[in-house]
């Protein structure tokens, strides 16, 4: 397939991807996570969102209970 010189112009791919980036600038600014520049404006509530995260990763932390006093290169008794 060819591609003609015309097709592939500078105003044409300066155009595509300042579209592509204002498109994709505007779904991120619209998460519920956005933190970016501006985020009090556009995203008031992310302190709530942040909290809520923060509330769900936290797991319950278990403790490793290592007996160090066993040393398993001796031999058991009675063996």
């Amino acid at each position: 397939m060819m591609i003609t010189r015309n097709l592939l112009s500078w105003p044409v791919i300066f155009s595509i991807s300042t579209g592509v980036t204002v498109v994709l600038a505007i779904i991120e600014t619209h998460r519920p996570s956005y933190h970016g520049v501006g985020w009090r404006k556009l995203n008031p509530r992310l302190p709530e969102w942040w909290k809520s995260t923060a509330m769900a990763l936290e797991e319950p932390r278990h403790s490793t209970i290592v007996d160090s006093s066993s040393d398993f290169s001796d031999p058991p008794p009675g063996a």
